[in-house]
């Protein structure tokens, strides 16, 4: 269960809380942005002198000015039954006061520092037979300090950091030569802390890895128990594989007329040009994750020998959702488009120009395919021999032609050819 404390510091993961001797504090929890920035949570039991604490060793593992620096605003020292009153810090040690005198507190402290990340990437075994594997590993990279025997909760979503670079004064000032605190607009340079009591129970159990992801706020949590990484250590480790149906999506974007609104002689062939078809894969994502941004790696088998391979980039994709990743471009389709003039009508100050056009598409390949083909038309659209779904633009073409987006969807036989032919009327300059 997430307690009151974890959700103050947006997400936290936990785990079994042990008794520590004085001033040791023990990492017990971290949650990680893709952006650089970790959530870090340490417990001691702290034995107190009437209602003051006295740490010798500082229980951060301070960075630079430039790295691994603790974020200004977000340290806090939380304490189950007695409040924390008062924080000082020094050089080489702190100083803890508690509302009311005792032998021993435990104490949680928790913040945001930089130097832990995660970057996910994917790969993609396709099968040839519209199914395929589809893995996320993620490499992490820890700058910070060791981690020992942690659940690490692995962040999706895009909470706002707009301050992550504003380094905490209350332990920075103390570095040589520093600055820290001036011309800034935070005034937490100051000795004097403040804290607050957890209503959390200090004896929290582990999760149970992906039983417990889900959606906290507005970020999507994946947990992995027991880890444990040395500081400037790296992992890799995978967090989802499952498998796919998927389906060929081809599409092509014809080049557009505008280059014939300036034109005043005849047209033939002026907007004939190399047409690139896209080849892309679309399946929904059936796992119960959301799938965050990351580099895809396409891997095409044939048995147990890879005979394909390639690169994309997978956007993210909530739960149920369709998603399109770009695979390659396909040599084996080939698409020609042509514009003819087919009358002239001079009007005052401009002419009038029926053009007929025809894009002629070419399958090469032993398996029929379904085409998207999309074109940027000015003009008054007349008519086409194929249906054409049509969006009209604002209109900020010269001489106020109209704006047309238009796609069509072919089905092109195996071996086969297929033509679109369709008309339209645009001004141009009168001669």
């Amino acid at each position: 269960m997430i307690s009151r404390f974890f959700l103050s510091a947006i997400i936290l993961l936990s785990f079994t809380t042990i008794s520590l001797s004085q001033e040791e504090f023990n990492t017990t929890s971290v949650t990680i942005f893709k952006n650089g920035a970790a959530l870090i949570e340490k417990s001691a039991n702290l034995n107190l002198n009437g209602n003051t604490a006295i740490i010798n060793n500082l229980p951060f593992t301070i960075g630079s000015q430039t790295q691994n620096f603790i974020t200004a605003g977000t340290i806090q020292f939380l304490s189950a039954k007695n409040e924390i009153v008062e924080t000082r810090v020094y050089p080489n040690y702190m100083k803890l006061v508690f509302e009311k005198a005792s032998e021993s507190e435990i104490v949680k402290l928790s913040y945001v520092q930089a130097g832990l990340r995660w970057i996910p990437y994917y790969l993609i075994q396709l099968n040839g037979d519209g199914s395929a594997l589809l893995k996320l590993d993620v490499t992490l990279l820890n700058q910070i300090e060791d981690i020992n025997d942690a659940t690490i909760n692995f962040a999706i979503g895009k909470p706002f950091f707009p301050y992550l670079n504003h380094h905490s004064p209350l332990i920075h000032s103390h570095e040589a030569n520093s600055n820290y605190g001036a011309n800034r607009n935070y005034n937490d340079f100051v000795v004097l802390g403040y804290g607050s009591k957890s209503n959390e129970n200090t004896n929290s159990s582990n999760h149970d890895s992906f039983e417990e992801a889900g959606w906290y706020e507005d970020l999507f949590i994946y947990p992995k128990n027991n880890l444990s990484l040395k500081k400037n250590e790296n992992l890799k480790l995978n967090l989802l594989r499952t498998k796919i149906s998927y389906q060929d999506v081809y599409k092509v974007t014809v080049n557009s007329n505008r280059n014939i609104v300036n034109y005043q002689g005849f047209i033939s062939n002026l907007t004939k040009s190399e047409n690139i078809i896209q080849h892309s894969i679309k399946f929904k994502n059936s796992s119960h994750f959301p799938l965050t941004t990351g580099v895809v790696h396409f891997q095409g088998l044939s048995g147990d020998r890879i005979k394909f391979v390639s690169q994309g980039l997978l956007n993210y994709t909530n739960v149920h959702e369709d998603c399109e990743i770009q695979l390659s471009a396909s040599p084996e389709i080939v698409v020609e488009d042509n514009d003819f003039e087919v009358s002239r009508v001079i009007l005052s100050g401009m002419q009038e120009l029926t053009v007929r056009s025809e894009i002629n598409i070419f399958n090469y390949k032993s398996k029929p395919i379904d085409l998207v083909v999309n074109r940027d038309i000015v003009g008054v659209l007349l008519e086409s021999d194929k249906n054409w779904d049509v969006n009209k633009l604002m209109t900020t073409s010269f001489l106020n032609n109209e704006s047309n987006d238009v796609t069509w969807k072919i089905h092109v036989p195996a071996k086969g050819e297929e033509s679109i032919n369709y008309t339209y009327k645009i001004l141009v300059e009168k001669q």
